[in-house]
């Protein structure tokens, strides 16, 4: 028995990303408005899990292009739980302090891990620049 799949809709589900790239990308200058110092941390928040969600399609639409379906996988699994976050911070303010507390943890972990990898300070000041992290030496 072989079992045939319908075809499916690229170009329309790639026309529907693109709407929605097109959406984020309208909404991210909201995001830097400055006012109260707790709008501007929340604002940080929906800003990074927006640019996180149009990397998330992004990535997606160039894994189906080149039939890289471990990448595609990938891409999926993270646009999935960037839906979770963001129902999860949608819910309270503290939600979305604890989601920024957990960035920051992991952040930190992340850095004692790759520091002895970086033994002058050059480098490490250089690395801590791409993640825009000041951590203690």
């Amino acid at each position: 028995m072989e079992l045939k799949l319908p075809p499916i809709p690229v170009e329309q589900l790639f026309g529907h990303i693109q709407e929605q790239l097109n959406k984020v990308r309208l909404f991210l200058p909201a995001l830097d408005r400055d006012e109260r110092s707790d709008d501007n941390r929340y604002r940080g928040i929906f800003r990074g899990l927006l640019m996180e969600t149009q990397d998330g399609f992004r990535n997606a639409v160039e894994a189906w292009k080149t039939n890289d379906y471990r990448r595609l996988a990938w891409a999926t699994r993270s646009l999935v739980e960037l839906k979770l976050w963001t129902k999860y911070v949608l819910i309270s303010s503290d939600n979305a302090l604890a989601l920024s507390r957990e960035s920051d943890v992991d952040a930190s972990n992340l850095w004692n891990l790759l520091k002895p990898a970086f033994n002058t300070s050059q480098a490490s000041n250089s690395l801590c620049k791409s993640f825009r992290c000041h951590f203690p030496n």
